[in-house]
């Protein structure tokens, strides 16, 4: 989502009840990891369908937007934030999940249309539609239950706020749900929507797309404020390229590595050993994330493709409704998320510690494999070893050349960090270090510096 640059992002049917507060700290740690504020509506009863929640972006809020909670319904239907911020003033986010039952879902409407205001934003599962045949698509012949929907429609009327996803659909049809069953029966409706305030010098585009979530039941509503004023849009720059380690998991590009490593070897004759590992650093480091830029660019090219079979899954079941459109979304998204996977790099999290031990840069890396040592750096003295699992006493072979004291080092870091034998004692140690790790996270300053460049000075 933070890829995407969505700053504001409302959920629905959370299913989370008030009293689990393991799950509702879990959502709202997750929640920062990924960069954004939590702010949650939880169910009052356990097999309660629904809960709401709005995600604000950590970004935005450090870029000098304010983020305040407003009030939250009692049975999570809805929660309501207030967003202010230089450039659109103050909007009322609203993220609002409509009860299934009519005449609850009239009575919550009734209730909100007070606090409804023409600066208000909502967002929201509403269960029923406006105009239901434009809006929906059905095999049955019998009425369609669409209560409220009435008061909804006066609540937009009257405060001034846009459907915009409507107005570009003018009379077509488009759904953000469909359901069907073994009979052949189905129905397809556009009961997600978002009820968009008019803000000076902006305009707003809206579309229904299924890329934003990993699978759901439902299609996302996405809507882009943009300028109105020529040439005052916000110019990205170029992505962060990091070194993506689960490239060597491919066969092609570890050959490519081991070639570079023995050429590297062969190559280096009597050089400092300083400026060898210097060098050595370097290359592999260009390398790789030359390597790391293809294999990015091949996985993205699977994951547009994946995507452009889940858009024309969706066209097809807007204009010829199939009953198996749900098992053919899911499959989709499975593969999509394998792939997904492998752009996966370790994720920012809040820790409960300004400083682990355990977490290094890169230039604290290379400063404690090759400790300064006599005024020099890197290792200027190892003994010969043919096997490291069964080393022979100290000072028996000390190699004095430099090409022979890098091949002797490269022996010790293979052996040092090659992976060891598992049993069952290191495997739930594994487990056990592992859950204490995402329960500590990473400190955010350590995560940007993880991914920086090594610089002139630390080659040299």
């Amino acid at each position: 989502m933070i890829d995407d640059k969505i700053d504001v992002i409302a959920f629905q049917e959370l299913n989370v009840h008030r009293n689990n507060q393991h799950v509702l700290e879990s959502h709202r740690r997750t929640a920062t990891s990924l960069g954004y504020k939590l702010f949650l509506a939880p169910t009052a009863q356990v097999a309660q369908i629904g809960g709401t929640a709005i995600l604000v972006s950590l970004q935005m809020i450090a870029d000098g937007s304010v983020a305040t909670f407003m009030h939250s319904h009692p049975n999570g239907n809805y929660v309501r934030v207030m967003l202010s911020n230089a450039s659109f003033g103050t909007i009322h986010v609203w993220s609002i999940y409509a009860p299934a039952d009519g005449s609850q879902r009239r009575d919550l409407f009734l209730k909100m249309a007070a606090h409804v205001n023409s600066e208000t934003l909502l967002m929201g599962d509403f269960n029923c539609v406006e105009d239901v045949a434009l809006d929906t698509r059905r095999s049955a012949n019998t009425p369609y239950e669409n209560i409220g929907a009435d008061v909804l429609t006066f609540i937009k009327v009257y405060n001034k706020l846009e459907d915009q996803m409507r107005y570009q659909l003018g009379y077509h049809f488009n759904f953000t749900r469909s359901e069907s069953d073994d009979t052949g029966r189905y129905c397809s409706t556009r009961i997600d929507r978002h009820y968009l305030p008019q803000i000076r010098n902006h305009i707003w585009d809206s579309e229904i797309t299924d890329l934003l979530i990993v699978n759901s039941d439902h299609s996302a509503i996405k809507s882009t404020l943009r300028s109105a004023i020529p040439g005052s849009d916000v110019i990205y720059g170029h992505d962060l390229i990091t070194i993506n380690p689960q490239i060597l998991e491919e066969e092609t590009y570890r050959t490519k590595i081991e070639t570079l490593l023995n050429e590297h070897i062969n190559n280096i004759g009597e050089t400092h050993i300083q400026k060898a590992i210097g060098s050595l650093k370097y290359k592999v480091r260009k390398t790789m994330l030359t390597m790391t830029k293809e294999y990015t660019a091949h996985v993205k090219a699977a994951i547009k493709n994946i995507d452009n079979k889940i858009n024309t899954l969706h066209e097809s079941q807007r204009h010829n409704p199939k009953t198996d459109y749900e098992q053919r979304k899911t499959a989709l998204f499975e593969k999509k998320q394998e792939e997904l996977i492998k752009l996966s790099a370790p994720s920012q999290s809040l820790s409960h510690h300004k400083t682990l031990s355990g977490e290094q840069n890169s230039t604290n890396f290379w400063r404690r494999v090759f400790p300064i040592t006599r005024g020099r750096k890197g290792i200027i003295s190892i003994n010969k070893v043919d096997d490291w699992t069964n080393p022979p006493p100290k000072n028996t072979i000390l190699p004095a050349q430099t090409q022979e004291i890098a091949k002797e080092s490269s022996k010790y870091y293979e052996y040092l960090y090659s992976p060891q034998e598992e049993t069952n004692r290191t495997r739930t140690a594994k487990q056990r270090l592992l859950k204490k790790l995402r329960e500590w996270g990473v400190e955010n300053s350590t995560s940007q510096q993880a991914g920086e460049d090594i610089s002139l000075d630390e080659i040299k």
